[in-house]
């Protein structure tokens, strides 16, 4: 699908969850990124190098977010092909693939051990 596609339902990270609308006159990008701050902040993420496991990762934008902002270690999961390669190339470009990795795998078969999920 092109990304012109996605542009029209999905914020530039293309993030499937509902936003978090913090103010009445915010757009899609600023509530999917307060959303993003506010998960961060409910899961006190109080020093670098945890451990956080992101079940059904998508297209990767809570996994880089975390491990770029908090210096986090995310695996992220999925069972999209496409999200896993699309996930896999972000963490590359962000240069963030030693921190952030994604995985084509369901979840049950996960044997990782996670600070948190």
């Amino acid at each position: 699908m092109s990304d012109r596609l996605y542009e029209l339902f999905l914020d530039r990270d293309r993030n499937y969850s509902c936003a978090y609308f913090t103010e009445p006159h915010n757009n899609l990008e600023r509530a999917q990124e307060d959303k993003k701050l506010h998960l961060a902040s409910k899961m006190m993420l109080d020093r670098p190098g945890l451990k956080i496991l992101d079940i059904g990762s998508g297209w990767g934008g809570l996994g880089l977010f975390l491990a770029e902002t908090a210096g986090c270690e995310v695996t992220g999961l999925t069972l999209s092909e496409e999200q896993h390669q699309t996930s896999q190339r972000r963490a590359r470009r962000a240069g963030l693939d030693s921190r952030c990795r994604f995985l084509l795998r369901d979840y049950r078969e996960e044997r990782g051990r996670y600070t948190k999920s």
